[in-house]
């Protein structure tokens, strides 16, 4: 009877131990069938990230091509623009120059025939005879008298008849010219000759 009780024990260790390495395993099957299900599942998720990843970047690249396209167009655009506008403003300057070069004939035209070019032939004196040449003329006459160029000056009388220019001289010749007073006169005295505006070396002082 001991010995059946003994191998009644026995088989029922060996049951528990059974039963024990079997919830084990299970045990240990379901957590790797969580791991792997975790698994892939992030495998999953990684995929379609980069699917929805590789949409967006073929979204926007399209997007980029077309608005690369835009701006070309525009830059061409404003090229062509511009290309345009300088060919007008030539045009226009060139149209301008026409016009002001008609009237500025218009205006020669119209003076050369109101002026009388022979008569400002004759009073420019552009082809009338020098002093020079008359003078060679005569010289080869006998018995003519060549006459010297022009003097333009005043005569000691003409200065003298001047109160203002005999009041300086005798002035000079007493060294009385830089004095005070007699700087005074000297500017309030007028001189008899008035010069003229456009002759200044008419006049004397």
């Amino acid at each position: 009877k001991i010995k059946q009780e003994e191998m009644e024990n026995k088989q029922l260790q060996k049951l528990q131990a059974q039963q024990e390495w079997n919830e084990h395993r299970a045990e240990q099957k379901q957590r790797l069938d969580e791991f792997y299900d975790t698994k892939i599942a992030e495998l999953e998720l990684n995929e379609k990230l980069q699917q929805q990843q590789k949409e967006m970047e073929t979204i926007q690249s399209h997007e980029m091509r077309q608005l690369n396209q835009q701006r070309v167009q525009y830059r061409e655009q404003e090229y062509n623009k511009k290309i345009e506008m300088k060919m007008e403003k030539s045009l226009l300057q060139q149209e301008e120059c026409k016009m002001k070069e008609e009237r500025l004939q218009k205006l020669r035209t119209s003076v050369h025939k109101q002026l009388n070019q022979r008569h400002i032939e004759d009073v420019s004196g552009v082809l009338s005879e020098t002093a020079n040449f008359k003078n060679k003329q005569r010289s080869n006459d006998e018995g003519s008298t060549v006459e010297l160029y022009p003097q333009y000056g005043y005569l000691d009388e003409k200065l003298f008849d001047d109160p203002k220019f005999s009041l300086l001289h005798n002035l000079v010749n007493k060294n009385l010219h830089q004095n005070t007073y007699a700087k005074k006169c000297i500017q309030n005295l007028n001189s008899a000759t008035k010069a003229r505006k456009d002759c200044n070396h008419q006049k004397i002082f």
